[in-house]
């Protein structure tokens, strides 16, 4: 399962699964201390493993998408 941080709030990590947006709560000792809001986490049963190169491609076309945005509001 894919899921995303949405947030972090003290002990807690708020993950919204991806794409049902389904949210849960897990404790944020069991991820790696790097996570921060928008990575990518999969779940494969047993553990969670933080997937850099999704984030980075999902932040890409995120990025892409505004600048798009940007450029029809500029005409």
């Amino acid at each position: 399962m894919k899921y995303i941080v949405d947030r972090i709030e003290d002990d807690l990590v708020i993950l919204e699964k991806y794409p049902s947006k389904e949210i849960i709560k897990i404790d944020k000792n069991i991820l790696s201390s790097n996570i921060h809001e928008g990575s990518i986490i999969i779940y494969d049963g047993d553990k969670y493993y933080i997937d850099v190169d999704d984030e980075i491609k999902r932040r890409r076309e995120i990025l892409e998408k505004f600048m798009r945005l940007r450029s029809e509001e500029d005409e």
